[in-house]
C-alpha cells in the first residue's frame, strides 16, 4: 500500500449521543466488529519522490460505514486514521514499564547478597568479558579460532555459575544466551572468522548490563548506608545452598546441602577464586547428574532429599583438600562410554582400548555431556571442562570416587604455600 494513495484523516472528537438500538444500530456495530483492518502497518519504502527506502513505517486504523441514499446502502465510505503517534507511545510505555520491572526485579535481587560479594562479582564479570572481548579482537586461523571459542565458552560457563550462585538470573540467562550461540559454533566442521562476527553483541549486552547493575548498587548505597560493603565469610555457603535448591527445584528433585568452607577466607584471593570456580561447577554437577528424583530415590530406598557435602580441609602435610561427594546415582563407565560413541568422538575400537578410569575421565572433555536436553544446567559439556582447566591452574591433583546408586566424591589436593 503506497501513500499517495492512501488519505489519512485525523480522528475528530466524537460528541455524546444517544444511538437507538435499532437493528441497524446493530449492524453497523456488527460490521465494526467483523472489520479485519482495525490496524494494520504500511511503509512508503518502495517509490518514494526522495529515494528513500528507510521511510518509517505507519500504524493506520480503517473504520467502514455504509451510506445510505433512500433508504438503500448507495456505497461503503472507509475513513482511514494515521494511529502512527498512538501506537508508539503504547509500545514505548510497553518498553518502560518491562525495564522499570526487570531494574526492580534486579534491584530486589541485589538486596539478597553480601555487598563485598557482589562488588567482586561484578568487577570479575567485566574483567571476564573484556578478556572476551580481547580474545576476538585477536583471533586469527582456523585451528585459533576453534580454540578462541572453546575458551571463551569456559569463560562464560564460569562467569555463568558464579551468577547462579549469587541468584542473579539475569545474568545467568544473559551467559546461557551466549552459550547457545557459543554450541552452535563448536559443533560447526570449521569455525571462520566471518562466524566470530556475532559474538560482539551479546558480549556488549552483558557488559551494558554489568554497568546497569554497578550502577543500581551505587544508588542503593546513596540510599542506604546499610548496604556498604561488608565482609561475610559464610555468603559463598549461603550462595551454594541457594544454588543447590534452584537446580534441585528446576529439575523436580530435593536435596540438602552440607557445607564447611570456613578455610576459604584464609587463601589468597586467586586460589579462592579457582576454588569457587570448581565447587560451583561440581555442585550443580551433583545435583542436575547424580541426584536422583524422589521417586528414583524411593525405589532405590533412599531418602527423598539427596544429600551433597561440600568441606574444605588441611590435610596436615602442607596441603589441603576440597571435597565434594553426593549419595547419587554414580557414575556409570559404561553409560559414559555410550555416549562417547554416539557422540562420535571415538570409534569402538578406540574405547576398547581403555579401562573404566580413563573411559571416567573423559566427562572432563569439552563438549562432552550425558544430559538429554541442552538447558542453563547441563547440556553444553563444557562444566566439567572448566573444572579440570581450574585444577590445572591450581596445579592440584584429582581423585574420583563412585559406586553405582550409592556415591559420586571428587576430592581434590593441592599445596597451601602462598596462603594467608
Amino acid at each position: 500500500m503506497r501513500r499517495n494513495k492512501i488519505r489519512t484523516k485525523s480522528r475528530a472528537p466524537r460528541r455524546a449521543s444517544r444511538i437507538p438500538a435499532t437493528a441497524s444500530a446493530f449492524k453497523e456495530a456488527l460490521i465494526g466488529d467483523l472489520n479485519p483492518l482495525t490496524f494494520i502497518e504500511v511503509s512508503g519504502a518502495a517509490g518514494d519522490a526522495a529515494g528513500d527506502r528507510n521511510a518509517a513505517r505507519r500504524f493506520l486504523t480503517l473504520q467502514f460505514n455504509r451510506v445510505k441514499v433512500d433508504g438503500k446502502i448507495s456505497h461503503l465510505l472507509v475513513t482511514v486514521f494515521d494511529v502512527t503517534l498512538q501506537v508508539e507511545l503504547e509500545r514505548a510505555l510497553a518498553e518502560a514499564k518491562v525495564k522499570a520491572k526487570a531494574e526492580m526485579e534486579v534491584m530486589l535481587d541485589l538486596l539478597k547478597i553480601d555487598p563485598t560479594t557482589l562488588n567482586l562479582f561484578l568487577k570479575t564479570a567485566e574483567l571476564t568479558l573484556l578478556e572476551v572481548n580481547d580474545l576476538l579482537r585477536s583471533a586469527g586461523g582456523a585451528l585459533d579460532y576453534r580454540r578462541t571459542v572453546t575458551t571463551i565458552f569456559r569463560k562464560i560457563h564460569t562467569l555463568k555459575g558464579e551468577a547462579a550462585t549469587l541468584g542473579l538470573e539475569m545474568f545467568e540467562t544473559l551467559a546461557q544466551q551466549f552459550e547457545t550461540l557459543l554450541s552452535s559454533l563448536r559443533e560447526k566442521g570449521a569455525v571462520s572468522g566471518d562466524d566470530l562476527l556475532a559474538l560482539p553483541f551479546p558480549l556488549e549486552e552483558f557488559l551494558q548490563r554489568v554497568a546497569m547493575v554497578r550502577d543500581l548498587t551505587a544508588r542503593l548505597a546513596a540510599y542506604h548506608d546499610a548496604f556498604a560493603p561488608a565482609a561475610d565469610g559464610d555468603a559463598f555457603a549461603q550462595n551454594l545452598s541457594r544454588l543447590a535448591q534452584r537446580v534441585a527445584n528446576d529439575h523436580g528433585k530435593q536435596v540438602h546441602l552440607e557445607s564447611d568452607l570456613a578455610l576459604l577466607t584464609a587463601l589468597p584471593e586467586k586460589m579462592r577464586a579457582e576454588l569457587k570456580d570448581i565447587t560451583i561447577q561440581l555442585l550443580r554437577n551433583a545435583v542436575a547428574h547424580g541426584i536422583e528424583s524422589a521417586a528414583e530415590r524411593a525405589d532405590q530406598s533412599k531418602p527423598a532429599a539427596g544429600r551433597a557435602t561440600v568441606a574444605l580441609k588441611p590435610t596436615g602435610d602442607g596441603e589441603c583438600e576440597l571435597l565434594l561427594r553426593d549419595d547419587g546415582r554414580g557414575l556409570a563407565p559404561q553409560a559414559i562410554r555410550e555416549q562417547l560413541l554416539r557422540s562420535g568422538r571415538y570409534t569402538g575400537e578406540q574405547l576398547d582400548q581403555l579401562d573404566e578410569r580413563r573411559i571416567v575421565m573423559k566427562i572432563f572433555e569439552p563438549g562432552f555431556s550425558t544430559a538429554k536436553e541442552v538447558g542453563r544446567d547441563a547440556g553444553h559439556g563444557v562444566g566439567m571442562d572448566v573444572v579440570k582447566h581450574r585444577i590445572e591452574q591450581l596445579g592440584a591433583r584429582l581423585r574420583i570416587s563412585t559406586r553405582s546408586k550409592v556415591f559420586t566424591q571428587f576430592s581434590i589436593h593441592f599445596a597451601l604455600e602462598g596462603a594467608a
